[in-house]
């Protein structure tokens, strides 16, 4: 048995050293697999009825000074940040916000009347 191709035109052979060895596959056995390693993607009723258990290790010398935060700096222009500024002002005169120094705040994000 060989391989065969064309290449300009002329037709090339690529011979086997050995006789390729084939197998049969079972496919039913294969999609038997499939079926039960399968995770049930449609929503049922019971959905909401599933509960989590998450046990978090106790650590003695734990304090709030010790949880890493990982925010990423906004990058602004100029005048963006100026804009942000006095908005932010704004809020914080009408009482619609606070600041928190809490470590487990986060940076707000900025969305344009346009891109709503």
């Amino acid at each position: 048995e060989e391989i065969t191709t064309k290449i300009f035109q002329q037709k090339i052979l690529f011979a086997f050293n050995k006789k390729p060895v084939t197998k049969d596959i079972n496919l039913f056995k294969t999609f038997s697999l499939f079926k039960k390693h399968s995770v049930n993607l449609i929503k049922t009723k019971e959905n909401h009825l599933k509960r989590h258990m998450v046990s978090l290790p106790y650590k003695k010398d734990f304090t709030e000074q010790n949880i890493p935060t990982k925010a990423r700096p906004i990058q602004m222009t100029y005048e963006l940040m100026k804009h942000c500024k006095k908005e932010i002002q704004e809020l914080l005169n009408k009482k619609l916000i606070r600041p928190t120094k809490s470590l487990w705040s986060c940076a707000t994000f900025y969305a344009s009347q346009g891109m709503q």
